[in-house]
């Protein structure tokens, strides 16, 4: 935390971006100021998303988006 601004796990800020703003976990953020630009995954790959579910093409964790927020569905054994 940084002056009252949180930046949540596994999000991921754009180089040279401002945030002004609370950062959601697994949040892409881009800009000034920075806004939401998608999602990431733990290991650092841009979801792309179908209706509200995504699969990591790296790792193959499985999310669902639900009220605003990033929830795993299932994560890698291991």
């Amino acid at each position: 935390m940084l002056a009252g601004i949180s930046v949540g796990e596994f999000s991921t800020v754009g180089a040279g971006s401002i945030v002004t703003r609370d950062v959601a976990p697994y949040s892409l953020v881009i800009g000034n100021p920075a806004r939401p630009r998608g999602w990431v995954c733990r290991c650092g790959q841009r979801l792309t998303f179908q209706d509200d579910m995504a699969r990591c093409n790296k790792c193959t964790r499985r999310f669902a988006k639900q009220d605003g927020m990033l929830n795993i569905v299932d994560a890698i054994a291991g």
